[in-house]
């Protein structure tokens, strides 16, 4: 039977906030700063619980991971389109 506040599947598992720092690997008042911040879902109070569906801490890690990553796949030859920048000193042109 399906509960009516989950979808089907594994990524739809509520998670506590418990099982959510143990899937980040940080403490409770690490995630609760995260949230006040803005920075993490602030999940769904259910009765007097708050919990996370799988697929929402799945999807924040995934895009954590695609932030701190940075370009997919910089092109090197981008680099020789700059000019180089005016040196200082007594001769230019040395």
């Amino acid at each position: 039977m399906v509960r009516p506040w989950t979808l089907n599947g594994p990524d739809a598992e509520l998670l506590t906030k418990e099982q959510v720092t143990a899937l980040l690997g940080c403490t409770v008042r690490h995630l609760e700063r995260l949230i006040a911040r803005g920075e993490f879902p602030r999940g769904a109070l259910i009765g007097k619980r708050l919990l996370w569906t799988g697929l929402d801490v799945a999807a924040w890690l995934y895009l954590r991971s695609r932030c701190r990553a940075g370009p997919a796949d910089p092109d090197p030859a981008d680099d020789e389109d700059e000019p180089e920048p005016p040196r200082r000193g007594k001769n230019p042109e040395t």
